[in-house]
């Protein structure tokens, strides 16, 4: 459900959390994770996730993002909006 587009409602929770130091947040748009290759297979919020466990720092992280989702949608069109940003708690 879009979050934008009915009143305040009691459709949505709020939710809070205690970070503590050097904790790492993600948090990513569905355009990633829906975004088809040329067999029309989505990208997946699992393979993103390979992404993000598998690099070992922030500059790392955003490289193997920008390169692998590039290489995955190949001469296709981006199909949604793409937002990947992450922020460590210092």
């Amino acid at each position: 459900m879009p979050i934008g587009k009915y009143p305040i409602s009691d459709l949505f929770d709020n939710h809070f959390f205690e970070y503590q130091k050097n904790d790492v947040v993600f948090s990513f748009s569905d355009g990633i994770s829906d975004q088809m290759n040329s067999e029309g297979i989505k990208f997946g919020t699992k393979q993103l996730l390979e992404i993000v466990k598998n690099s070992k720092n922030s500059n790392e992280l955003k490289n193997n993002i920008i390169n692998t989702y590039n290489q995955w949608k190949g001469s296709l069109d981006q199909l949604d909006d793409v937002l990947f940003f992450s922020t460590e708690m210092i």
